[in-house]
């Protein structure tokens, strides 16, 4: 038999002016025209199994879902860390565009749920605002930027000046729950923390 056309390798294919010896003999035979048929039903079988199969389906391209969101835990803009804001301990309240100009001494002290000045007449809450402060999660540290561009990073048992302002009951005549009502909070602090007197930072120097 002769092979042509560009089908699979096993695939024997038969053109119009070839010859098929088995089909040749059959056709000598006028006696037989129900061989002859079936012959002849043998051979479009065999030009219908050489059909070229058709082509596999291409593969779907997988699309790639981007890595989430680190939360940061600064207060201070930054374009390259969008994200949730994380306070940790502190007391946070909006803005921090000016500040006062007073000035307090101590010790500064940060625990789990607050972070107040130790002074000589006892502790004191510190309140911190947001556009300038940065609570850092991973050494429990605060950095703090000043009017001036410098910042401090601060962290427990420094010794520290603070500019700003505060204000006490004794001063004021109000009781801490009453102005802890008032105050708009970004973060407030826990009722367990020391909450009168209070000190809105606006300079840190170490």
């Amino acid at each position: 038999m002769v092979s042509t056309g560009t089908g699979p390798p096993s695939c024997r294919r038969y053109g119009s002016g070839m010859k098929v010896p088995w089909r040749n003999k059959v056709l000598a035979d006028h006696g037989h025209g129900a061989t002859v048929l079936a012959a002849q039903v043998l051979v479009a079988l065999a030009v219908v199994g050489c059909a070229t199969p058709p082509p596999a389906p291409s593969a779907v391209p997988t699309a790639t879902v981007p890595p989430s969101a680190t939360p940061v835990e600064s207060g201070i803009p930054s374009e390259s860390a969008p994200g949730p804001v994380i306070w940790g301990p502190l007391a946070v309240i909006p803005g921090g565009d000016s500040a006062d100009t007073a000035r307090t001494t101590g010790t500064l002290t940060i625990t789990d749920q607050c972070v107040f000045l130790k002074e000589r007449g006892g502790p004191v809450l510190l309140l911190w605002p947001a556009n300038r402060t940065a609570w850092n999660a991973g050494d429990r540290t605060i950095t703090f930027v000043n009017l001036d561009g410098s910042s401090f990073t601060v962290e427990d048992g420094a010794a520290v000046a603070l500019g700003g302002g505060g204000g006490s009951s004794v001063e004021t005549g109000v009781r801490p729950e009453v102005w802890l009502a008032r105050m708009t909070w970004v973060a407030r602090p826990a009722a367990t923390c020391p909450l009168d007197p209070y000190w809105s930072v606006g300079d840190v120097r170490g």
